[in-house]
């Protein structure tokens, strides 16, 4: 899976650059903006994920500063076609606004549905975040070694779990698992908190989520992490190892 995390950082770096996006053109210069409300954030998942917390931490700073009444509105689904579709038909005077992550880039890129540079205008970088490797508090696997090893020595009896067909979350768990020829079945969910969700309870036996989505289950211990898929490990969580500490293309 060689250069798949510089190409996440990319798409990540562009996602963020348009994860507050207009659609069409953005109002003429010579007009005053904000004069009314409300101004609309789309959201392409559900409520209580990670792209949901960090577009609302936005949104009430940008109320605050704007002095405006912002609404959030999650549309998820459809590997995220119900959010664009949404933002497509809204007039393009930059009162709707979409958060738009690395995985509805990659989504858009794999699914050729969308152009997103041609339809989105990019109105400002949100910030970037690795992901982790992640399996149930019950899962017998304590490494990554051990996850492959069973995997491979069975093929087909691992499954992931996803947020949608097309998303970083299917995308590097799929080329995972044809470098370690373990044949996992992908289970998508409409949303990644039913996805971690789904991990804590046994339904899945791995998942690759943002570190946002994963880290509160794993302090409540429902959930473990066997490493950071990213090339240095993360402050928050020191003592775990990255993938390419354990000897993996990234």
């Amino acid at each position: 899976m060689p250069r798949f995390i510089e190409r996440r950082q990319f798409i990540a770096s562009m996602a963020a650059l348009g994860s507050t996006g207009l659609v069409g053109r953005p109002a003429r210069a010579q007009e005053a903006f904000p004069t009314k409300g409300p101004i609309k954030v789309i959201v392409p998942l559900p409520a209580g994920g990670a792209a949901d917390a960090t577009a609302r931490m936005v949104v009430a700073s940008m109320q605050a500063q704007l002095k405006q009444t912002f609404i959030v509105d999650n549309r998820p689904g459809a590997s995220y076609a119900i959010a664009m579709q949404a933002m497509r038909q809204a007039p393009a005077d930059g009162y709707t606004l979409m958060h738009v992550s690395s995985g509805m880039c990659a989504a858009q890129v794999t699914l050729k549905k969308i152009d997103l540079l041609e339809t989105l205008a990019p109105v400002s970088m949100m910030g970037t975040m690795p992901a982790l490797l992640l399996v149930p508090a019950s899962s017998p696997f304590r490494s990554v070694k051990e996850l492959i090893d069973a995997g491979a020595a069975k093929p087909g009896s691992l499954t992931y779990g996803s947020i949608g067909i097309g998303t970083l979350e299917h995308l590097w768990p799929s080329q995972f698992s044809k470098a370690n020829r373990l044949d996992a079945v992908h289970v998508p969910f409409k949303g990644g908190p039913d996805a971690v969700t789904a991990l804590a309870a046994g339904e899945i036996q791995f998942m690759t989520p943002a570190l946002a989505l994963g880290l509160p289950m794993m302090q409540k211990g429902l959930i473990r992490a066997l490493a950071v898929i990213d090339k240095q490990r993360h402050p928050l969580l020191p003592d775990l190892p990255t993938l390419k500490e354990l000897g993996h293309d990234l």
